[in-house]
């Protein structure tokens, strides 16, 4: 993973903290698997899923910063 994407997951990170979100990217280490590399948002008291699909993760990291900014 490069240094300004992990820069830029960070950042959302906080920002989604701020609004108190959680963000949690999925473990999935395999890249053909659907959701790898997807995220959602938990509320951060909580954990309840707030965004994301009915498994749990499947957004992309620039569906999360539009989720995020419209908050």
């Amino acid at each position: 993973m490069d240094y300004k994407f992990k820069t830029y997951e960070n950042r959302l990170r906080r920002w989604a903290k701020n609004k108190n979100l959680i963000l949690q990217k999925a473990r999935i280490t395999n890249p053909n698997d659907k959701e790898y590399m997807t995220y959602r948002l938990c509320d951060i008291t909580t954990g309840e899923i707030k965004y994301g699909n009915k498994g749990g993760y499947g957004l992309s990291i620039k569906e999360i910063e539009k989720i995020i900014s419209g908050i």
